[in-house]
């Protein structure tokens, strides 16, 4: 089976979570994104999510295979 994080980033939280191949969610949470703060507040936000799941996933013995992230909008780096 293989398994990828969501990140869901929305104008107050992060949603993110730990999927398998067939669209089970085998772990979830959100982050607040901290966008009143700055961009780079987010960025951190991103990376925590990213993190949480990546604990998960180790402690659980599952290969993350990719991330995937979704935005509202137009992303201007």
């Amino acid at each position: 089976m293989k398994y990828a994080i969501a990140i869901d980033l929305c104008g107050t939280t992060i949603k993110y979570a730990v999927i398998n191949d067939i669209g089970d969610f085998m772990f979830l949470g959100n982050v607040p994104t901290y966008a009143d703060i700055s961009a780079i507040a987010v960025q951190k936000q991103i990376l925590l999510a990213i993190i949480k799941c990546t604990l998960f996933a180790n402690i659980h013995k599952l290969q993350i295979s990719g991330v995937g992230i979704g935005t509202p909008g137009i992303v201007n780096i």
